[in-house]
């Protein structure tokens, strides 16, 4: 199950934090999520949501936030293996999930996408160490649709007011 909590990222908590940059809103309405080249539409934002709302229930955060927030991670991540001209494969994702936790969204396919967008930053945490992945995820330009809040670096999550008309009180650093 995916949180809003690092749960799912435990695993990266530590190099993760405070290393992506907010850049702003992104760069056209349809856009959901836009991680240097990496793009995700604010359809499949959409439509992940509705297919995966049962698996990423959470108190503290709309479902749709859970579900950038791990889209946003699978895009940085994206990211990072295109400019480092690197891959991951189905097995390997899969494992990464599987201990993680996330075996209810890798069983799902059309939930798995959630699992293997999380678990690639796993893998890049894991392979790269703490100080070369850091760099790695700072030199990536993060935007998010307003509509989903904004994005925290702090806490690598999508957050706070889903809004345009309210101001966000999150971390912008």
């Amino acid at each position: 199950m995916i949180s809003s909590r690092s749960v799912p990222l435990r695993a990266v908590a530590g190099v993760a934090v405070a290393a992506l940059a907010l850049t702003g809103c992104s760069n056209r309405p349809s856009d959901g999520v836009r991680a240097g080249e990496s793009v995700v539409s604010m359809k499949t934002i959409d439509q992940i949501t509705k297919d995966c709302a049962k698996y990423v229930q959470n108190p503290s955060m709309p479902a749709n936030q859970v579900v950038a927030t791990a889209l946003a991670q699978g895009a940085v991540a994206d990211e990072v293996l295109r400019r480092t001209n690197r891959s991951v494969s189905h097995d390997e994702l899969t494992k990464i999930g599987e201990m993680n936790r996330m075996d209810v969204l890798i069983k799902d396919s059309k939930c798995r996408v959630l699992s293997d967008s999380v678990s690639k930053l796993v893998y890049i945490a894991t392979n790269d160490g703490q100080d070369k992945t850091l760099k790695e995820i700072h030199d990536v330009d993060v935007n998010l649709n307003p509509r989903l809040g904004q994005w925290d670096p702090q806490n690598v999550v999508a957050g706070g007011v889903s809004s345009l008309s309210e101001p966000w009180s999150g971390s912008h650093q």
